[in-house]
């Protein structure tokens, strides 16, 4: 497996959501895992009246996409949107066509493991008053499973990130919610919040792994079918690395069945 994470900046999405036609924007990140749909957090978009995708904003191949809710489940704070056949289609074919490539969904154990991670998506904090663009931001960092073992979810490590300014008012960290995040080359989970208390350098995240459990089997299916994430649990890539231990069985074994043959002939013993 490699220790990088295979985040796509095309199908990075920014989501701008309103409750009325008049009323505020709300931003949230998210990305798109098919070439119609797009793995968010539920609460980014629950009550919105109105949603929109961005790509590649500022660039050449900049799109926005209309999209409505194809499935959410407020329990689990996951949610899929579709994008809707629009008129604005520029560069949508390139688009459509990476997003097809199938992509790769992670599990974890529960053990005392710390595995690296990465994230991207548009918070707050990298709004820029001089240009008037809120940047993306790609966060880079780490988790430590055996944290938040009460709720289940996961505590993500950010030392790049434990300077950034609170102005007191927003959380620095709002627009991140729904960005997915990467471990060794998987989708494991999506950004589902941050905690004041806990640090401008730490982020909660929801494992998607836990939807197995929380989930009856007609929604986990539409999710599955949605997203392309496999139906059986074991069939996630286990993103752990094996341990010391194992891969030293693993290779003793190998070198036995390198010197004796599978099965023993019955011979007398003198």
């Amino acid at each position: 497996m490699s220790e990088s994470g295979s985040i796509d900046p095309d199908r990075v999405a920014e989501i701008i959501a309103k409750s009325a036609a008049d009323g505020p924007e709300w931003r949230g990140s998210g990305y798109l895992v098919t070439s119609g749909e797009v793995l968010t957090a539920a609460h980014v978009i629950t009550g919105m009246g109105s949603i929109t995708v961005r790509f590649n904003a500022r660039r050449p191949d900049e799109r926005y996409e209309t999209a409505e809710v194809a499935w959410l489940s407020a329990k689990a704070d996951v949610a899929v949107l579709t994008i809707k056949s629009g008129d604005d289609t520029k560069a949508a074919d390139s688009a459509d066509t990476k997003a097809a490539e199938p992509l790769r969904f992670g599990r974890m154990a529960d053990r005392d493991e710390i595995i690296p991670c990465r994230t991207m998506g548009f918070p707050r904090f990298k709004w820029h008053e001089d240009t008037k663009v809120r940047e993306s931001r790609l966060a880079v960092g780490s988790i430590a499973l055996l944290s938040n073992r009460k709720s289940g979810h996961l505590e993500i490590s950010l030392p790049d990130s434990s300077g950034i300014q609170d102005d007191g008012v927003h959380d620095p960290w709002e627009g991140m919610s729904g960005a997915a995040v990467w471990s060794r080359g998987r989708i494991i989970g999506v950004i589902g919040k941050h905690y004041p208390s806990e640090g401008s350098g730490s982020l909660m995240a929801i494992p998607l792994d836990t939807l197995f459990d929380q989930l009856d089997p007609a929604e986990l299916d539409t999710f599955c079918r949605l997203t392309g994430m496999p139906r059986q649990f074991g069939e996630l890539d286990d993103v752990l690395l094996p341990d010391e231990a194992a891969l030293l069985l693993a290779g003793f074994a190998a070198q036995l069945r390198d010197i004796a043959p599978a099965q023993l002939d019955r011979k007398s013993v003198v």
